[in-house]
């Protein structure tokens, strides 16, 4: 599984409207008093991270990415064939590992991040055999998967970056249930794509609403 946190603030300053003496209909962009010290957004942290098989947790840094990744964490329990997803300051695994799977959220700080990550949470149902972890600023989707038999699931949980330590909730569906697919997502969508089953590859992209996660998937694309 891989997180990686982004930032789409934009840092805005109050600018009551004031007419300046002896030039009518004049509007400065900012008035006095002046709002300084300004607190810009946090920037987000110019960091990737890996985890699994295993506990393993390796950070990759954007801003020299030709080195060795660096190995921190670890884990607190056993991952693999797994999910993960972020918020601005935290990346958090879905599941796993093999066999009948499992409901474990593990979070990573990112301030602190050669702490062990603690399990927080539970999914609704245990998962594995999925990468499809995806998320917007409030609430990170896991989607699909094989829980718990070895067949594929279309039911989507959602967990609230907030209240991390709360049981993640069951939304929607996918139109169609996959597994070993694999997520990618804006602000307002998720796309989940590709997968098994039937035993082979397949290009379908599934949408997810956001806005409206209790809706079942649309099929968009395909690949």
């Amino acid at each position: 599984g891989g997180a990686s946190a982004t930032e789409n603030e934009i840092a805005h300053f109050p600018s009551p409207a004031t007419d300046i003496p002896g030039v009518p209909e004049f509007k400065a962009p900012v008035q006095p008093p002046f709002p300084f010290p300004v607190q810009l957004p946090t920037p987000a942290p110019s960091m990737g991270y890996a985890t699994g098989s295993g506990t393993y947790v390796q950070r990759i840094d954007y801003t020299n990415d030709t080195a060795t990744a660096p190995a921190r964490g670890p884990l607190s329990a056993t991952a693999s064939y797994h999910s993960a997803v972020s918020s601005k300051t935290h990346g958090y695994t879905f599941g796993g590992p093999p066999g009948p799977g499992n409901s474990l959220i593990q979070r990573i700080d990112y301030s602190n991040d050669t702490a062990t990550a603690p399990t927080v949470a539970n999914l609704a149902q245990p998962v594995y055999r999925t990468y499809s972890g995806m998320g917007n600023k409030t609430y990170g989707y896991q989607s699909g998967g094989q829980r718990p038999s070895t067949t594929g699931t279309s039911n989507i949980d959602r967990i609230e970056y907030a209240s991390d330590t709360s049981t993640g909730l069951q939304k929607g569906n996918l139109a169609s249930s996959r597994y070993l697919q694999t997520a990618v997502g804006n602000l307002s969508y998720g796309y989940v794509c590709g997968g098994s089953p039937p035993f082979q590859n397949n290009s379908l992209v599934q949408r997810v609403d956001y806005g409206n996660d209790t809706a079942t998937a649309t099929p968009k694309g395909p690949l």
